[in-house]
């Protein structure tokens, strides 16, 4: 017949009362997981801050330099544009004054009747 657990209670129990006492021995070793659990824990959620950041900053520089080179192109584009426009009012101000120069006499009747009708190519 087995032993009912009540009866061994005496022979465990000296074992209890002759165990060392939980001092600064033991304090360390059983903090010491869950120490290094937090200490861990901690140092996860640095390393995460820290790629979070790091990422963060690449994106800001990438989207800086895009931002950039595209504003550069626009300027580029609109530079373009202006220089041609330019050129086109250039043109027609060279072929005014080379239309006003053939004329030979400068009356105000003949400048009247000359420019005040459709251009002729």
């Amino acid at each position: 017949m087995p032993t009912p657990i009540f009866s061994l209670w005496p022979v465990v129990r000296p074992s209890i009362r002759n165990a060392p006492a939980p001092g600064p021995a033991l304090g360390p070793f059983r903090r010491g997981p869950v120490l290094w659990l937090i200490l861990s824990g901690v140092l996860l959620v640095a390393a995460i801050t820290l790629g979070t950041v790091v990422t963060i900053g690449q994106f800001r520089e990438r989207a800086l330099s895009n931002s950039e080179r595209e504003l550069a192109n626009t300027v580029l584009l609109l530079t373009r544009h202006f220089d041609q426009q330019f050129e086109d009012s250039n043109l027609v101000a060279t072929d005014l004054i080379a239309r006003m120069q053939a004329g030979g006499d400068a009356s105000p009747e003949r400048f009247s009747r000359e420019f005040s009708t459709r251009m002729r190519t």
